[in-house]
Parts: structure tokens; C-alpha cells; sequence
């Protein structure tokens, strides 16, 4: 049976290469070269065989460097082999899918799998650049050439045309790599270095992200914000800076880029299971005003005498930002005071009070829902309060919301809503708790408020949001003046 029929190859299924491998199958062709799954006769273990032909010099810089290299991501090189008119690579196969096939299947990764990935590429490309004693630049890193397998773990394939970095250089003799994928300054704008592969580090991870192929659109990329309902703020303005076309804008090295994926996997192992006097605050989109929310609640505990603790878990940061310019905000070694109240950041030394149990009440801004979200808290839906705006234009969608993310179970917090939106959804979802916000006493009533005291919860969050901003212009504008 005929495997091969074009460019000039020949082989056969069950051919033999060099007395030793069998072939199973043809998995790529180029004139210059095919790459077989082959199996070893002796050992009946498969094998990747690469078939180059002797004349085509360009390929063979690629046997050099394989026979350096020793890490867990890169298949073992294992033989070469030749005859007449040919090289023969062998390497170990790596099982699995590459990430084009994985994104055709399952159509997107969650966050924890798409951070382990990029860490383990981001190990890899460490180790070519800075594990050596001369750095390799790997030059066509794309989805194709990523092998993924069931457990997770991956394996970089394909060093055709890697190459020594070479810093006398200005500019790449040969224009290569993979259209949208490759660097801009690999065709021609300047040589390849280690931030051309932080660019296809980038663009593959925005692949992973955006969830189509982005080949025929070189170097554009949507808004960042198209990304926050589904990923963390921090890894989608990593990705956005590692797939800059600038080059200047882009990480320094991927050293840099670990140690802020290591910040990122710990951000999301640290977040604690919540006690029972916690409240997290989830927005359905972004702009619910969830942040709003938060502050107010925790805001109405405060003023009724009881010690409250906010912790700022979101994308945004919207509550720290704002402490962070009140005039009257005491900052303490992990928290600020504000309102009498403490006012917790997200960082990588804590996510939270040291005791929880100090605490009367605690408010947890949580930011967007995620699906990555919903698993980490899912067996704690008393605690979750899911915003929604009020208007019109966010809730056109909101049926086909509550079924196909199946968000019935939950407990919803109609922000700034009116009494018949209430009564609509009670009425169409009777097995799901509504509440309005700021309009509803009964959501207030563990703050011991009565019915008029909502207002001023409203009012005092708008009156310190508009004097905070004011605020934070003002200093801006002294700094600016100075300068």
C-alpha cells in the first residue's frame, strides 16, 4: 500500500528503512523531507524516523543539535543512520495529539491546563536559551509541532529549522518560520533571537486562548477584555506581552515569564475554601458591578459594628485601586484600613487574613465567573452571590444563560434592578433565589439595617467611588506638572 505519492517519495506501509524499522504510517512530507512512524523489528517499539536527502545541507544543522540537547520536553534523539542518498534521523515517538488536534476536539483549554502548559514550553525554551552552553534559537514554535498527551504533559517536536543564536548578525539569511506564528522581525526586519520565540510563545498561547486558527490573521490580535470572562487578567496580559510585534515590549527573557506562571499557578492554589460568614461575589459578564457589590455590603457590616474583612480576588482589582488613592486609607504590613475596614489584596504571599475566624463578616470580590471558578467553589454555592446588571441590554441574553451554563441552582443579585424585572424571573425560575440590589432589605438584614439605610449604602459607595477617581486624577495631574 502506497503512502507517500508525491514530492518523490516512495515508500511503502511495511517497507523497511536500514534493515531495522518498519513503516507504519507517513505523518509529513515536504520535498525535502518525510517523517514516518515507524517500528523498531527487534524491540517492536515505535519509532519517529526523518528520511532527508544529502543534498539539502539546511537540514542537517538539526542532527547537531539534537544530539545536545537533554530534556524531559524533547523526544531522545536515538540513531542516525545513511546511505547513498539519505539521512536518517531516529527519535523517540511522542504519544499524544499535537494542540491543533486538541483544539479541534475540545475547542479551548481551562486556565490550570493552559498555565501548565505554557509552563512547561516556557521550561523548554529556558533550557534551549539560557541550559546551554550556547543558546538555540528553536524559531517555528506553532500548535503543529506541540505534542500533548492525556496526562498533560508535553513534547516539543521538530527542530527543522533551529538554529545557534548568533548576535553578529542583523538580519536572518533565510526568511522562515510560520506565517502569524513567527516573529515580524524573522522576515526580514531583523535577526531571530531568544524574542522571536517569546513572540511564537506568545501567539501559540493566544491560539490556545481565542480558541480558532489565527493563521490568516498575522499579527493582529482581538481587545484583551475578549478573554476576561474565561481567563485571569494576569495570564491574558502575559500572553498579550509575550505576542507583541514590538520587540522592545516584549519579556526579557523566559525566565521572567516562569517565574510570573509560577505566580499565576499559586495565585489559584492558594485561594481557600470558604467558612460559612464568607460571601464571594461573582459577576456574570464583566461591568455586572460586582466590585460595587462587594464594597457596599461590606461597607453596611462595617458601619453597623461589625469587624469586617474584604478580600479583592478579582481580575481588576477595582477596590484596591481605589484604596489605594483614598486619602483617608492606612495601609498595615498585608492589608489596608479603610471605612473600619481591612481591605485584602490578591499577591503571592497571602489571599487573605492570616485567621479568618477574627472576622464577623468577610466579602470576597471575586471577579468574573469562570468555569475554572465554578469547579473551585462548587460545592459551596450558599456562599455565592452571581451579579447581574439590571438593564436591558444585560439581561436580553440571560435565559439562554441560566440553560446553557446551567446557573440555575445558583443565588443572583439584580444589580440596580426594578421590582417587575423580580417578580419576571421569580416567576420563570421559581427554584432560583433573586434578590435587588440596593433596593431589597431583606439582602441587608445580617447588617442589621432598616429599609431607608439601603439608600445611603448606595450613596456613600458613588459618593467615595466619584472622590477617590477625583482624587487619583488630581495627583496624577500634580505629578505630571512637576515632571
Amino acid at each position: 500500500m502506497r503512502i507517500c505519492k508525491i514530492m518523490g517519495w516512495r515508500h511503502n506501509k511495511m517497507d523497511i528503512i536500514c534493515e531495522k524499522y518498519t513503516i507504519l504510517k507517513c505523518l509529513h512530507q515536504t520535498e525535502a523531507n518525510v517523517i514516518y512512524l515507524t517500528e523498531h523489528m527487534g524491540l517492536q517499539t515505535k519509532r519517529i524516523v526523518k528520511k532527508m536527502r544529502k543534498e539539502n545541507n539546511f537540514q542537517l544543522p538539526e542532527i547537531e543539535i539534537l544530539k545536545q540537547l537533554s530534556h524531559p520536553n524533547i523526544p531522545q534523539i536515538i540513531d542516525v543512520l545513511e546511505d547513498d542518498e539519505f539521512v536518517y534521523l531516529i527519535r523517540e515517538y511522542a504519544q499524544g495529539k499535537n494542540l491543533e488536534e486538541w483544539m479541534a476536539e475540545k475547542n479551548g483549554f481551562g486556565e490550570d491546563l493552559l498555565i501548565r502548559i505554557a509552563g512547561q514550553l516556557a521550561d523548554v525554551l529556558s533550557y534551549l536559551h539560557e541550559g546551554l552552553d550556547r543558546p538555540i534559537i528553536y524559531r517555528d514554535l506553532k500548535p503543529e509541532n506541540i505534542i500533548l498527551d492525556a496526562n498533560g504533559y508535553l513534547a516539543l517536536i521538530d527542530f527543522g529549522i533551529a538554529r545557534y543564536a548568533d548576535p553578529e548578525r542583523t538580519q536572518d539569511t533565510n526568511f522562515l518560520g510560520t506565517k502569524a506564528y513567527a516573529a515580524p522581525e524573522q522576515f526580514g526586519v531583523f535577526r531571530s533571537d531568544e524574542k522571536s520565540d517569546i513572540y511564537a510563545f506568545g501567539m501559540t498561547l493566544y491560539y490556545l486562548l481565542s480558541h480558532h486558527q489565527i493563521t490568516s490573521l498575522p499579527y493582529q490580535r482581538k481587545e484583551m477584555s475578549s478573554w476576561l470572562k474565561e481567563y485571569s487578567e494576569d495570564l491574558v496580559k502575559l500572553i498579550y506581552e509575550c505576542s507583541e510585534p514590538k520587540r522592545e515590549k516584549r519579556p526579557q527573557s523566559f525566565a521572567e515569564i516562569k517565574e510570573r506562571l509560577s505566580e499565576l499557578g499559586l495565585k489559584r492554589e492558594r485561594k481557600p475554601q470558604l467558612p460559612d460568614h464568607a460571601s464571594l461575589y461573582l459577576g456574570i459578564r464583566p461591568g455586572a458591578g460586582t466590585s460595587f457589590v462587594t464594597y457596599a455590603h461590606a461597607f453596611a457590616a462595617a458601619q453597623n459594628g461589625q469587624k469586617v474583612a474584604i478580600l479583592d480576588w478579582s481580575e481588576r482589582q477595582q477596590i484596591i485601586k481605589l484604596s489605594l488613592v483614598a486619602e483617608e486609607v492606612e495601609i498595615k504590613k498585608h492589608c489596608f484600613q479603610l471605612d473600619q475596614m481591612e481591605i485584602f489584596p490578591l499577591n503571592k504571599n497571602q489571599s487573605g487574613p492570616a485567621n479568618w475566624q477574627d472576622y464577623d463578616r468577610i466579602f470576597i470580590d471575586g471577579g468574573v465567573l469562570t468555569s475554572e471558578k465554578r469547579k473551585q467553589f462548587a460545592e459551596q454555592q450558599r456562599n455565592i452571590w452571581l451579579v447581574c446588571s439590571g438593564a436591558a441590554w444585560d439581561m436580553a441574553d440571560f435565559d439562554d444563560m441560566m440553560f446553557n451554563e446551567q446557573l440555575i441552582e445558583y443565588r443572583f443579585l439584580l444589580n440596580l434592578a426594578e421590582d417587575d424585572l423580580l417578580e419576571r424571573l421569580q416567576r420563570d425560575y421559581p427554584e432560583t433565589e433573586f434578590a435587588l440590589f440596593p433596593y431589597q432589605k431583606s439582602l441587608h438584614s445580617y447588617a442589621g439595617q432598616n429599609p431607608n439605610k439601603t439608600e445611603i449604602v448606595k450613596d456613600s459607595w458613588f459618593d467615595k467611588t466619584k472622590k477617590y477617581l477625583v482624587s487619583a486624577a488630581h495627583k496624577k495631574k500634580m505629578i505630571s506638572r512637576k515632571k
